[in-house]
C-alpha cells in the first residue's frame, strides 16, 4: 500500500512541475491585461521654424505613457504616446496611436489598434541576439533593430542592439506647428541604440538622435531641417527598468528552474523509496 502511495504522490508531483513549466509560467509571463507603463527621458534639442533661423537648444522632457484601455482575448489594445515639451509646458511634439498586441508574444496585431502593424511592440520575453522589427510609441513608424553585441549593465547580462529610422512621416506629431500639414510635411530619420535585460524583454537603457525636416508635398521635395535632438533615459528610469527586469528574472528562475527541479527531485526519490521498499520486502522473504 505504501509503494502505491508513494506512486501516486511522485506522479501528482511530475504533474505539478510540468503544470509550472508549460501552463502557469506562459501565463504568468504574459503581458497583463491592465498593464500600463511610463517612461521619462531627457532630451538636448535644437528647433528653428525655418533656415532663416538661429537654432535654439534647449534641454525638454519626454514623456512615453503605454495604457492597456481594454483587451479582447489574448489581445491588448494599448493606448501609446510620446510627448515632447519644454519646461513651460510649450509642446515640441505630441502623437498618440492605440495597437493591438499580442500579451504572450508582445508582437503587434494586424486588424487591431488605429493601424495594420507589423513586428514588436515590446520586445519578447526570452530576446534573443537576432535582429527584430520594432513598431512602438518611440517613432511614427517601424524601426529596423539590428543586434550589435552581448554585454553587461547593472550586473546583468543585456543584449545590445541599434536601430535606423529614415523618411517617417511625423506629420502629425507637428501638427501645432503653423504651416504643417497645410504647407508642409514633417518626415523624420533617426537612431539609437537599445540595452535589453533578455530574459524579460526589459529596455534597462535607451538613446538615440535623429532630425526632421519639412517636405513640400506639392513636389515631393525635402526641405530643411527644423528640430534635432538626442533623447537618453533618465536615471530614474533607468533604475526602475533595471528593478523591473531583475523582479522578472527571480520570478522565472523560481517559476522555471528552482520549483519544477524540486518536484521533479521529490518525485524521483519517492520512486526510488518505493523500489528500496519492494527490494527490501523481497529479500525478507
Amino acid at each position: 500500500m505504501m509503494k502505491r502511495w508513494q506512486n501516486w504522490v511522485a506522479l501528482v508531483l511530475i504533474l505539478m512541475a510540468l503544470l509550472l513549466l508549460f501552463v502557469l509560467s506562459p501565463i504568468i509571463e504574459k503581458l497583463p491585461s491592465n498593464y500600463a507603463n511610463t517612461i521619462y527621458m531627457s532630451q538636448v534639442n535644437q528647433m528653428r521654424s525655418n533656415n532663416n533661423e538661429n537654432w535654439q537648444e534647449s534641454l525638454v522632457n519626454v514623456i512615453r505613457k503605454d495604457q492597456t484601455i481594454i483587451h479582447i482575448g489574448d489581445i491588448s489594445i494599448i493606448e501609446g504616446s510620446f510627448s515632447v515639451y519644454y519646461e513651460t509646458g510649450q509642446v515640441n511634439f505630441e502623437i498618440s496611436n492605440r495597437y493591438g498586441v499580442n500579451q504572450y508574444t508582445r508582437a503587434n496585431k494586424a486588424g487591431f489598434g488605429n493601424a495594420d502593424r507589423s513586428g514588436q511592440f515590446y520586445f519578447p520575453i526570452h530576446t534573443q541576439p537576432i535582429d527584430y522589427i520594432l513598431w512602438d510609441p518611440m517613432y511614427n513608424g517601424l524601426c529596423q533593430v539590428r543586434f550589435e553585441r552581448k554585454d553587461r549593465l547593472a550586473n546583468m547580462k543585456v543584449l545590445v542592439f541599434s536601430f535606423t529610422v529614415s523618411g517617417l512621416d511625423e506629420t502629425e506629431g507637428y501638427s501645432y506647428m503653423p504651416q504643417v500639414p497645410e504647407k508642409y510635411l514633417a518626415y523624420t530619420n533617426g537612431s539609437g541604440t537599445i540595452w535589453v535585460e533578455p530574459v524579460s524583454g526589459t529596455i534597462v537603457d535607451y538613446q538615440d538622435n535623429g532630425a526632421s525636416y519639412f517636405v513640400d508635398p506639392m513636389s515631393d521635395t525635402n526641405l530643411e531641417d527644423f528640430n534635432r535632438w538626442s533623447n537618453f533615459y533618465t536615471s530614474e528610469t533607468r533604475e526602475i527598468q533595471i528593478h523591473k527586469a531583475r523582479i522578472f528574472r527571480i520570478r522565472t528562475f523560481l517559476i522555471r528552474i528552482i520549483f519544477p527541479t524540486a518536484l521533479g527531485l521529490a518525485a524521483l526519490f519517492l520512486i526510488f523509496d518505493s523500489k528500496r521498499n519492494k527490494r527490501s520486502k523481497v529479500d525478507m522473504r
